[in-house]
Formats: structure tokens, sequence, C-alpha cells
């Protein structure tokens, strides 16, 4: 899917929003807050697997460079969010 398919919807909203590059697949859609911009919304699990195949991975190293490298990164109101689907959290109690 082309990366202006993916945030067609998003830049209709909110042209100033960032979007993460290379995740175009994690994007799930887009979360409005209150009194700020609306934002570009990715699913966590997904952008780690995403890393893990590009780069060849481990997941260790994977969610490191997650946390370290992405989501760390402040970019102002329009920074998009990670987040963790409920789903995910019923897998690790298993």
């Amino acid at each position: 899917m082309s990366k202006h398919r993916v945030y067609r919807n998003l830049e209709e909203i909110n042209k100033e929003a960032i979007v993460a590059e290379g995740f175009e697949d994690a994007y799930v859609g887009h979360a409005r807050r209150a009194r700020t911009p609306t934002i570009a919304v990715y699913d966590y699990e997904m952008c780690v697997d995403i890393l893990m195949d590009d780069h060849d991975w481990d997941r260790d190293k994977a969610v490191k460079f997650m946390e370290d490298q992405v989501c760390e990164h402040w970019m102002g109101d329009a920074t998009p969010t990670f987040m963790f689907v409920r789903e995910d959290y019923a897998k690790e109690e298993d």
C-alpha cells in the first residue's frame, strides 16, 4: 500500500502530523487528544515485528531500538504514539 494512501485520512485532518517512516504497515489510525493536534497511532508490537523482519534482529534488539530511537523522541505535539493492543497483554499472561 502506498504511503499516501495509508495516511490519507490523517493528512486531511492534520497536515502537520508526523509519521514514522518505515512503519506504514503498523499504522492503525489516528488519535485525538484534548487541546492538541490529531496524531498518528501505530501498533507497537507490529513495529517491533517490522524491525525484526527488516533488519534480521532478535526481539530484544528490536524492542531496544523502539525504546531508545523511536518512542523516546519528542518532536512536539504532532509526535506519533505507539500503542499496546489489549490482546498483546493477554499473550504475556499465557
